[in-house]
């Protein structure tokens, strides 16, 4: 009788792992497929709008060519460079306002400064300044920092004031309050930041390599396809950041569900 309910709850939960499949990815595939092979079938203009599976097999085709290798490793170097950077700068930042409120109201022109400026000016100002390589990872920290200074500063504020009294009653050192109480409380707006750091340095990034003109990147081989009308080969390269963008977040979600875990069993 136990080993039949015991089989019988690992079904009804494959059931559901299969229902949130479908429904999470399988039923939006299929959707995008139907239209996408729709329009192209009205256009009727496969070398201005490719079909999908030639698109497919264009992508496979990068796997065998060692420039893809070489392009994606460059433009994911630059922006890892940029997100890590952006986001311990920006917690740093964000605690120093947190503990002091003259210099929150220092910084505070900054990032409204910041946030105002339109990207391409970033692209343009800094690519003159830093050069190509330089330039095309600073982009991508002045774009994203002060999202993340401004997403873990309000997550500080919102902590309960309940909670900021404990703190004050247990008299532990600044490192200690960091490391065991803050960021356990703001995890989930730490994973949100850096999930939109990635993700945004990413597009930025690959936008910076098509004007900087980069020797290696997915920019420089976008670009490419672009210079001679290769449709086929720049709906491949999109379809492709589109996939690194999932894998770059589901390896994030990983990394910060095994932090917690590590934090648990420390506690």
């Amino acid at each position: 009788m136990h080993v039949f309910m015991r089989e019988l709850r690992m079904l009804s939960k494959k059931k559901k792992m299969l229902s949130i499949l479908y429904t999470k990815y399988i039923k939006p595939i299929f959707l995008i497929l139907f239209f996408w092979y729709m329009i192209a079938y009205v256009l009727a203009n496969t070398w201005l709008f490719p079909y999908p599976h030639t698109i497919f097999i264009r992508m496979i085709q990068f796997m065998f060519e060692k420039d893809f290798y070489f392009a994606i490793m460059f433009t994911l170097k630059r922006v890892f460079i940029a997100s890590i950077l952006s986001i311990i700068v920006a917690f740093i930042f964000a605690f120093l306002c947190y503990y002091n409120k003259k210099l929150q109201y220092m910084i505070r022109p900054f990032i409204l400064l910041f946030r105002s400026i339109p990207n391409i000016s970033y692209v343009l100002i800094i690519l003159v300044f830093l050069g190509n390589e330089i330039g095309t990872t600073m982009i991508c920290f002045f774009i994203t920092f002060p999202t993340i200074f401004t997403t873990i500063y309000h997550a500080l504020t919102d902590i309960h004031k309940y909670m900021n009294f404990v703190i004050q009653m247990y008299p532990e050192s600044l490192f200690y309050k960091i490391y065991r109480v803050y960021i356990p409380l703001i995890k989930s707006n730490l994973k949100s930041s850096s999930i939109n750091a990635v993700s945004l340095s990413l597009k930025v990034g690959i936008m910076a390599e098509i004007i900087g003109s980069v020797n290696i990147g997915i920019g420089r081989e976008m670009y490419q396809c672009k210079l001679f009308f290769d449709m086929e080969g720049l709906f491949a390269w999109t379809v492709w950041v589109l996939l690194m963008l999932l894998c770059l977040e589901k390896i994030i979600e990983y990394i910060f569900r095994i932090l917690t875990i590590m934090f648990i069993k420390k506690a």
